[in-house]
Parts: structure tokens; C-alpha cells; sequence
């Protein structure tokens, strides 16, 4: 298999969507009236051998999930602040755990953002119009926030163990990591979120803004051929060749692998390979 672990991240509007568009994307947990929906973009791209088509190198079906910093599943947890009261410094982002004064507490309503999954069918990837997803972001109402600034929330994708996909990381044992960054504003005391500045910063840098998480399937070929030489070569007997593949250790192998007839020299398309 050829493997190539890519992390793209594609520019595009990051905004308040409609109920109708959060339908069209994945799965879903419901949300109260007083939280606001915001979204990014799930990408699931398919790495395979040029000039073939993506039908050729199916993807497994796959559900992509996040986490928050201590491992919660399907959420954002509050990391850190800016241009808030509980800085001592309102100009620099400061980490909640180095806060002492001011904290918000665990059962503050603003403390957690619960995010859906991008639940992808086998086959999706690489195939135009199904390999986005769009996975939500519930927000709190600006009301539960007692202090306007700038809040940012910590995820990171949970890795899988689906053999041949890339999950969202730097290398095999380190997850990229986002914030999501919430603005509260005060007008005479009123609280409001920013909804048009919302941000997903990658690598918590701050000039570092994306909204789209691309995973990728990767799958190769390999051939092979016998070369029958020398005048009393019998160029009509049949030879046996025996191919092993074996699975990386502690991934799961749900990928088809396929094979075409002999004496082809030319790359196959999806109608002359043959499931084993």
C-alpha cells in the first residue's frame, strides 16, 4: 500500500448556518434554544494511483469524531482567554489553568462547546459530493457570558485505527490541535457572541485561521510480471505466484483489495478488477 500522510486545509467562509444546511451535513446531537450553531468543513480525500478512478480504490465507510483536551468525546473545552477581566494583561491570551482569580467554574454553561462527527459511506472519499461534511459547533447565547472578550475552546480529531486512512495529524503520534475562537461583545451590558468573527485556528496560532479538516484514504497498486528469455524458454507455461499482504499492527483492515487477470499490462478500471 502506498501510504502518504497529508493534512490539507482548504479556506472558506466558517458561519451561522441554517437548520436546513446543518441537515445536509452528518449526524447530529440536538441543541437547546439557547445555543447558536456554527460550523467547519470535514474533507475525506482519496490519495490513489494516477490516471485511475476513485471507484477503482474505494474508501471504508468512516466516522470522524473530535475531543476535547482531557479526552471528552464530541466537544471543545474552554482553554483560555482574551481581552477578559480574568486577565491580569487583557491584551494576551491567557491559559485558564494559569488563571487565579476570576475562573470560570466547571458548571458555567460557557465551559464546553459540543461538537458533531463527519460520518462518511464507503466509497465517499475523493467522490465529488460526497467527501464533505459539515460538522457543527453549538455555541452558548451571549447571555451566559458574564464578561465580553475572547474565548477560545481546544479539539482535536480523534484518531481511528481504520487501516489506510490518514487521520487529521502531524505524524502517527501527534494530533494537530485547533481552537475555536468565540468573540463576546458588551453593548450597555448586554452580552453578545460575534457570530462574523468566529475563528478555527490550527496549531492555536492566532494568524493561523482555517475551516476546513481533511482526512485522507490512501491506497496503492503494485504489479508484477514473469519473463520468460532464452530459446527454450516455454513461454506458454502457467507459473504460481503467491502474494501476502499483511495489515499494520493494531489497525483494522476494512478496505477491498483487488486483482486483475493476467497478461494485462495496461492500468484497470473498475470493471476488470476482481474482489479477493
Amino acid at each position: 500500500m502506498k501510504a502518504e500522510n497529508r493534512s490539507v486545509f482548504k479556506k472558506s467562509l466558517l458561519g451561522i448556518m441554517s437548520a436546513a444546511a446543518i441537515a445536509a451535513g452528518s449526524a447530529m446531537p440536538a441543541f437547546a434554544a439557547d445555543t447558536q450553531i456554527a460550523s467547519f468543513t470535514k474533507e475525506y480525500q482519496a490519495n490513489i494511483p494516477e490516471n485511475t478512478e476513485a471507484s477503482a480504490y474505494p474508501s471504508p465507510a468512516e466516522e470522524f469524531s473530535f475531543q476535547d483536551s482531557k479526552g471528552n468525546a464530541n466537544q471543545a473545552d474552554l482553554v483560555a482567554v482574551k481581552y477578559t477581566s480574568f486577565n491580569t494583561e487583557t491584551s494576551t491570551r491567557q491559559n485558564i489553568t494559569d488563571l487565579t482569580t476570576n475562573v470560570p467554574t466547571s458548571t458555567n454553561t460557557v465551559m464546553i462547546l459540543a461538537l458533531g462527527t463527519a460520518k462518511f459511506d464507503a466509497g465517499a472519499a475523493g467522490t465529488t459530493g460526497e467527501m464533505t461534511k459539515t460538522v457543527s459547533v453549538s455555541i452558548p447565547d451571549g447571555s451566559a457570558y458574564t464578561i465580553p472578550g475572547n474565548y477560545y475552546y481546544y479539539f482535536k480529531e480523534t484518531a481511528g485505527n481504520t487501516a489506510g486512512v490518514y487521520y487529521n495529524t502531524k505524524n502517527e503520534n501527534t494530533a494537530i490541535e485547533y481552537l475555536i475562537l468565540v468573540p463576546v461583545k458588551s453593548d450597555n451590558g448586554s452580552m453578545s457572541v460575534d457570530t462574523a468573527n468566529i475563528r478555527i485556528l490550527k496549531d492555536k496560532i492566532e494568524n493561523d485561521k482555517i475551516s476546513t479538516v481533511v482526512n485522507s484514504y490512501n491506497a496503492g497498486a503494485f504489479d508484477f510480471k514473469k519473463v520468460v528469455t532464452g530459446t527454450a524458454g516455454d513461454v506458454t507455461k502457467t507459473f504460481k505466484v503467491n502474494v501476502t499482504l499483511t495489515k499494520p499492527e493494531g489497525k483494522t483492515m476494512s478496505s477491498t483489495i483487488s486483482i486483475t487477470n493476467a497478461g494485462t499490462d495496461s492500468v484497470p478500471d473498475s470493471s476488470e478488477l476482481v474482489n479477493i
